[in-house]
């Protein structure tokens, strides 16, 4: 918990996942003198991402050449979107920007590189988020802390997870019981803050992105319309699994990698939505794989990866959760949440709207402290989790007007 001699605020929490869907913008009100509660949620608004935009983001993060002045362009661009998703936040609660003390943003990942791989001559880890600071200070006039990975990698870890430490503050420090958390954005990870105080956090592999991605290719082939996700996972139910190409995959090296673990668009992007039908065309010995039948298997991964890394580091561990606590968009998919249901039938699945913190809003919620944390010079990273060589204050601080004055 947050010290309770620290300064109330109110900050706006800004995150766009893997999935590049939207901006979710959270404005919270952190009191650490408040008994129980430190944070409460004021407002939540989820501003968009135009299709161009992320069309041309999601080519920056596929590996394929770019000109460096389309990066500088669209980190200016990014920037933009995300003042104006602040700015929807603080409107939202009938507020003014003066009112607000600090706005916290993730920014948008184009690549996180968790450790080096010479066979893609990656030399060290890395990590990039598009979204310029500088332009949300200026254009909300609001101090803006960012770039909230790089220095954990600069302290020896993998950039990742770093939620544990809002997740701590927002549901507790599982002095009681055993908490795990479970949060299904572009990539799904776990977090278990056990009743001894000790913390695991891993991310578990796919999670939305696969699954949003196998839609965003047939919508620009003109197969589909809509929405850029199969929503509540209604298309992925009625299809069917490749069972072959979820045993091959659950099986593979990356899969058996113990904590700390980071996974990105690097694991888990266009190159593995083409594993995954390159390998149903093998398994089957089709030319042509129905586009449910690719949701379903893609689905189903992300239902078996989750269920295999509970059962491996957490159960088999010697930790006795009884309840899974849900967050981020893959709440939505009701195909997933049964599957996970049926893979792991010993646990409740909960979302965290029941303890008070909406599982959309999380996220947001979540970096709002993280920015909070680095203003007050508070470590926002767990080595135990991350494996940096020590607790490290995260993100970068761009002054408001204010300060400026």
């Amino acid at each position: 918990m947050l010290d309770e001699g620290l300064p109330p605020a109110l900050v706006v929490g800004l995150m766009s996942g893997t999935s590049m869907d939207a901006v979710d913008a959270a404005l919270v009100h952190v009191e650490p003198a408040r008994a129980g509660k430190q944070v409460e949620l004021v407002a939540f608004t989820e501003t968009k991402i135009d299709a161009a935009i992320r069309e041309r983001l999601r080519l920056v993060a596929s590996g394929e050449p770019v000109p460096a002045a389309e990066i500088c362009q669209l980190d200016i661009e990014v920037g933009e979107l995300f003042a104006e998703a602040a700015m929807s936040a603080i409107r939202e609660a009938q507020m003014k920007a003066e009112e607000v003390d600090l706005v916290a943003s993730h920014g948008q990942t184009v690549c996180h590189i968790s450790e080096k791989d010479e066979t893609k001559r990656w030399n060290k880890p890395a990590t990039m988020q598009l979204g310029e600071a500088s332009v949300i200070a200026e254009r909300t006039g609001i101090t803006t802390v960012a770039d909230f990975h790089v220095r954990d990698i600069a302290a020896g870890g993998k950039g990742g997870p770093i939620m544990p430490f809002a997740e701590r503050i927002l549901f507790g420090d599982g002095s009681d019981s055993d908490l795990l958390f479970l949060t299904i954005g572009g990539i799904s990870n776990l977090t278990l803050l056990t009743r001894r105080g000790s913390v695991l956090a891993i991310d578990t592999g796919p999670g939305n992105m696969a699954m949003d991605l196998i839609v965003q290719h047939a919508q620009q082939k003109g197969f589909m319309k809509g929405e850029p996700f199969d929503e509540g996972g209604k298309i992925a139910g009625s299809g069917k699994v490749c069972e072959a190409v979820v045993e091959q995959f659950r099986n593979t090296p990356l899969m058996r990698q113990p904590p700390p673990r980071a996974f990105g668009r690097e694991q888990f992007g266009e190159e593995f939505v083409e594993w995954i039908e390159m390998s149903m065309k093998q398994s089957d010995g089709r030319d042509v794989v129905r586009i449910a039948d690719k949701l379903a298997t893609a689905c189903e991964l992300t239902a078996v990866t989750i269920a295999d890394a509970i059962q491996t580091f957490v159960l088999e561990a010697g930790y006795h959760p009884n309840t899974v606590i849900l967050s981020g968009g893959g709440v939505a998919n009701a195909c997933l949440v049964s599957r996970l249901q049926e893979h792991c039938p010993g646990l409740a699945w909960v979302p965290s709207d029941a303890y008070g913190v909406p599982y959309k809003a999380k996220d947001a919620m979540g970096f709002a402290l993280l920015g909070y944390a680095a203003l007050h010079r508070i470590p926002g990273n767990l080595p135990q989790a991350t494996g940096a060589s020590r607790p490290v204050v995260l993100g970068k601080i761009v002054p408001g007007h204010g300060a400026c004055a």
